[in-house]
């Protein structure tokens, strides 16, 4: 039996053997992948140098860009250029809301509820939305403050260290005591020992933090389409909420500026490409093609704090508010290459 396991090993081992030389004579035929396979860009004429050598099309030219941005980095010529174009807001948002402070959470709760409510109809009487009004955000915390107090204590001295000699004397009466004087005068003192503890008392001032209620915030965003009637709406928020009213800020924007946008980047552009002629005429080169270009940049919305004084105003005359002009500025950024018949 251990002859037949004997010989049944080395079976096996020659047929391995013999299917690794086949496996390695297999290898040894195929042709290199870097012949007759996907070439690499090492093996294409030209490519280290001239980057044109590739093939015309739409993948090659982006092969091309990528290719010159990759292996120029900051090379050539890069400038930015800035566009902009102005336009009138159509938006207004409003941050306002409510804010009340009570003894209780019940009761500063039902105070801002109540408030809140008459905001949010004023505001749909003026013809504001009901999706464009959106709460923002909504806070009960209690509310503090520090108060000086002064607090005294009063405490005892040990009789060993308190002990006193007292000469009590009379009213207008002079009193003399000579201590080693056998002869003394005719007045005669009796002193007085207190054996007793004499109490002191010590003052000190500290701050202590007392509860003034409960606060309760209810703020909103409110989008106004109408900015002719922006300051009526104003007015009419601030007389339903009452003093309760809080108003935070107020800025104007415009829903779609993508039309502006377009119009900036039209003048970015030209801006890009009127510098890049002017670098390289200075620097004695011709500007080369375009190979690389980016945007950055948005509307800026102009924005008005009007909160300051406000309830005032909505009780003596209307509020006027001005939406102004805004401005969408866009920046580009583009690389050029250096074209190669330049000194």
């Amino acid at each position: 039996m251990t002859g037949i396991i004997t010989k049944g090993k080395g079976l096996f081992a020659v047929m391995a053997l013999a299917v690794g030389m086949l496996a390695l004579v297999a290898c040894s035929n195929q042709p290199a992948l870097g012949n007759e396979g996907v070439q690499s860009v090492s093996n294409q004429p030209g490519i280290g140098s001239n980057p044109a050598a590739l093939p015309a099309g739409p993948a090659s030219q982006e092969l091309r860009t990528a290719y010159t941005v990759a292996t120029n980095g900051n090379s050539g010529i890069w400038v930015s250029g800035t566009g902009q174009a102005s336009g009138t807001p159509d938006l207004a948002i409003l941050s306002l809301g409510v804010e009340a402070l009570a003894e209780t959470v019940r009761e500063s709760r039902s105070q801002a509820a109540e408030a809140m409510a008459a905001t949010i109809a004023a505001l749909e009487s003026q013809g504001v939305a009901r999706e464009d009004i959106q709460t923002r955000t909504f806070n009960i915390f209690p509310r503090y403050t520090r108060q000086q107090v002064t607090r005294c204590v009063t405490a005892s001295q040990d009789s060993s260290s308190s002990t006193q000699t007292v000469f009590p004397a009379s009213v207008g009466e002079i009193v003399a005591v000579e201590a080693n004087r056998v002869g003394g005068p005719d007045i005669a003192v009796e002193p007085i020992t207190l054996g007793q503890p004499v109490p002191k008392e010590e003052c000190f001032v500290e701050y202590e933090q007392v509860l003034m209620g409960f606060q309760v915030t209810n703020q909103l965003t409110v989008k106004v389409r109408d900015l002719d009637n922006v300051g009526e709406v104003i007015d009419r928020v601030t007389e339903a909420g009452g003093d309760l009213t809080r108003f935070q800020s107020i800025s104007f924007t415009i829903e779609d500026p993508k039309g502006l946008q377009d119009q900036a980047r039209v003048s970015a552009i030209e801006d890009m490409m009127a510098k890049a002629e002017q670098v390289a005429a200075v620097s004695g080169v011709d500007l080369g093609s375009l190979v690389y270009v980016t945007e950055t940049g948005g509307p800026a919305p102009i924005s008005f704090n009007t909160a300051r004084g406000m309830m005032a105003m909505a009780e003596s005359a209307p509020t006027p508010i001005l939406s102004g002009e805004m401005k969408v500025s866009v920046t580009v950024q583009g690389g050029f290459e250096i074209a190669s018949g330049a000194p």
